[in-house]
């Protein structure tokens, strides 16, 4: 397919190398988010509890709200961050099923992946583009 849109001459090149060029971008993208998060279930594999005890909130064109999680891991109290924005307000007080890295403990994970709807929606469009 590469060789083949480098061939043509006019205009339908010039979309053909943009629909290439496109098409390698979320490729990329896709690539590395799956490879970061193929890392986190590798190495994020001891299930703890821990409760939100707050948010950060920034209110710009949308507001979004960062839980704080806090939990206990070998004595040692961790407060962190979730690195994903979400719309809905967290729950103070709420307990979720968290995996942390027990090589560096303020590193966590989800059991369902924040980054799914991200990667759906790039696989879309890498379809969409590879019908063109």
């Amino acid at each position: 397919m590469l060789f083949m849109a480098l061939q043509t001459t006019g205009a339908t090149s010039t979309i053909k190398i943009g629909m290439i060029f496109a098409y390698c971008f979320l490729g990329g993208i896709t690539a590395i988010m799956l490879i970061k998060m193929i890392y986190k279930y590798l190495t994020c594999t001891v299930p703890i509890q821990a409760v939100c005890v707050g948010a950060d909130t920034d209110y710009d064109e949308n507001t979004t709200h960062t839980p704080i999680w806090e939990y206990e891991y070998h004595g040692q109290y961790i407060r962190t961050k979730s690195k994903v924005y979400s719309g809905a307000q967290p729950k103070t007080g709420a307990v979720k099923t968290l995996y942390i890295n027990p090589n560096q403990p303020e590193k966590f994970r989800r059991q369902i992946p924040e980054e799914i709807p991200f990667l759906v929606v790039c696989i879309v469009l890498a379809v969409i583009l590879a019908n063109f």
